[in-house]
């Protein structure tokens, strides 16, 4: 995702910047302070925002002569602003700075919350520019100046929610706080304080704080140390949502954080507007809530994947989206594991998707005959894992909707791996219309409780990404069948054995083909070198810059190895994606090793981390 935001204050000048080549500073900690609200577990609360009201908030923003002097010299820098700029001029340059913080706050609190924050008319009484009452390098004490001087100069009843931003090293706020007589004890600090690094994982967390929502990380180490909620560390590791940690633990799921709250969060969130933090000015938001399916429980068998499946209707025009995410709370741990975890978080928060299905690890992780990753891990003890279904709506022209249902996936440590033992070579070759055998081992599925007496044989003519081929259905779970194979050409097939009316499933271990076909390896190369730009702040990545490889059309691609030579001081600032033309992209480098000079190495799956030489050669 792009984003473009305003950099001059005549707002002719802008920053074109991807979220995912913005980096953040890293010393970031946030601390929340307990009010005497009781904090409300997920256990006992999931709602959502589905009640049709859009409400508005009147938002003080403070800031530290620090953080003006920073966007007072870009703007310089920029040529937007004169370097003998009046008070007035600064003001007005800072505070265009502030407008697009909020404006990218508001764009997930409106989708998500179906709420904004609307800056008071007079923001520029409390935007400092030579001098104040703040103490930018102290958290502790800045958040009690924030209710101080935002009370002082916006006056208690002219506002419903006050935040105070820094250039200092970290956050603290009070939870809840909004509407409350704390509301303006809410501050954030980062020494580069623009972009999606401030604006989502800073600024938009510790609202989350004065909105009422706890921290999501089960991990430990780095900032993580001391900083979790127990009654809602439901994603492993550092978290990956907003509440969570994202890129400042010692276990990072990822280095920043998604645009989205996760739904403990939104419940969180959702009891605090609707009881105590109700002075919200309330409109009809003229838009009903997806309707969501009651989801049903399973049992399932230890060692195997599964899918979860949602579905639900809405009368918007939007797109709805939908978000799979496991709630189960941690006992405090880093990475989740098959074996010991039997109440731990096993499953990373994923952004949410126009497919209502969500596979057990991802579907790419089962290809490679494996179960899990460092933050998707299927159990292979018996435990319970819950899940929370959240439906958005995305139409945020008057305020979004969201729905949530809760399930229940009981894994069962008597039966189980559930798999599929036929079709395990690649050179395996069936021609049309023969007849062939699949076998998987049954594993104690046809038992109580997991009750399985019938399966649907599939086939996948597409790598394995989907099964749109129904070879048997409703056949015995005996272990074996014969099949007659389609009469079709395709060179990369897979098998799915699925259980009637339940979710686990298994696949074959390697990709076959139906037909004779040839495989050959061509390499493409760049048709231009690319400069890197340099960041746009302390902390903060620049532009992107693209290098353009063209692939014909008329390929089918089973593998992809890219060969990257880089010359760079200092690779661990570099982050790499490849990006497909239909706009879906992975992650190749992701700011990795240290001050090392340069990397000339191919990267491939399965190769592991890289070595860190200078300069980093060979393949990872």
């Amino acid at each position: 995702t792009y984003y473009i935001d305003p950099y001059n204050t005549d707002l002719k000048g802008y920053i074109v910047y991807n979220k995912g080549s913005l980096s953040s500073s890293r010393d970031f900690v946030c601390h929340n302070e307990e009010s005497l609200e009781e904090e409300m577990q997920y256990q006992t609360n999931s709602t959502m925002i589905s009640d049709g009201i859009f409400r508005t908030y009147r938002l003080a923003m403070a800031c530290t002569t620090e953080y003006a002097a920073f966007h007072v010299n870009a703007a310089v820098s920029a040529g937007s602003l004169a370097s003998n700029a009046t008070e007035t001029q600064k003001k007005a340059a800072v505070l265009a700075a502030m407008n697009v913080t909020v404006s990218r706050v508001n764009s997930v609190y409106e989708n998500d919350m179906s709420l904004r924050m609307q800056l008071v008319a007079n923001s520029t009484s409390i935007i400092f520019i030579s001098s104040d009452n703040f103490s930018n390098n102290s958290p502790g004490t800045l958040i009690n100046q924030s209710q101080t001087v935002i009370d002082g100069a916006i006056g208690f009843n002219n506002y419903d929610i006050g935040h105070t931003v820094s250039t200092g090293g970290g956050g603290l706020a009070q939870k809840p706080s909004v509407c409350t007589s704390s509301k303006a004890k809410g501050i954030t600090g980062s020494p580069g304080p623009v972009g999606d690094p401030f604006d989502i994982d800073y600024v938009s967390h510790e609202i989350g704080h004065q909105f009422g929502a706890d921290h999501t990380f089960n991990g430990t180490g780095g900032s993580c140390t001391g900083n979790r909620a127990s009654g809602q560390a439901v994603e492993p590791g550092s978290g990956s949502t907003i509440m969570a940690y994202a890129g400042i633990c010692t276990s990072n799921v990822q280095s920043n954080s998604d645009a989205y709250f996760h739904a403990v969060s939104i419940a969180q969130m959702t009891g605090h507007v609707q009881g105590s933090g109700n002075c919200a000015a309330l409109i009809s938001n003229n838009n009903n809530a997806p309707v969501v399916q009651d989801l049903t429980n399973y049992t399932i068998p230890k060692g195997t994947p599964f899918v979860l499946t949602g579905n639900a209707t809405d009368d918007s025009p939007s797109t709805m989206t939908y978000c799979w995410e496991q709630i189960n709370p941690g006992a405090n741990t880093s990475n989740p594991s098959a074996t010991t975890t039997a109440s731990n978080p096993n499953f990373r928060s994923i952004t949410p998707s126009v497919s209502p299905k969500r596979y057990f690890p991802a579907m790419s992780t089962i290809l490679t005959g494996n179960l899990a990753t460092t933050w998707e891990v299927i159990p292979n003890v018996a435990r319970t894992l819950n899940f929370a279904l959240t439906v958005r709506d995305n139409y945020v022209v008057n305020g979004g909707q969201t729905e949530r249902k809760n399930m229940v996936v009981t894994v069962n440590g008597t039966a189980g791996p559930f798999k599929v033992t036929s079709q395990a070579s690649a050179a395996t070759v069936w021609m049309p219309n023969q007849t062939q055998t699949i076998t998987w081992d049954v594993a104690g599925t046809t038992a109580s409780p997991i009750n399985t007496a019938n399966v649907n044989i599939l086939l996948s003519t597409d790598g394995g990404y989907n099964y749109d081929v129904v070879l048997v259905a409703n056949t015995p779970n005996d272990g074996s069948q014969q099949i007659t194979v389609p009469n079709i050409s395709a060179p990369f097939c897979r098998i799915m054995v699925q259980p009637v009316n339940n979710i686990y499933f298994a696949v074959n271990s390697a990709t076959f083909s139906i037909g004779q076909f040839t495989t050959t390896c061509v390499t493409y190369n760049s048709s231009n070198a690319v400069s890197i730009p340099d960041g746009i702040a302390a902390g903060v990545g620049g532009a992107v810059a693209a290098s353009v490889i063209n692939v014909p059309v008329n390929y089918t691609i089973s593998d992809v190895n890219v060969g990257v030579n880089i010359a760079h001081t200092y690779i661990n600032d570099l982050k790499v994606r490849l990006k497909h033309p239909d706009n879906t992209s992975i992650t190749l480098i992701d700011q990795i090793c240290g001050g090392q000079d340069g990397i000339n190495a191919t990267l491939t799956d399965g190769f592991g981390a890289p070595s860190c030489t200078n300069p980093v050669v060979g393949a990872f």
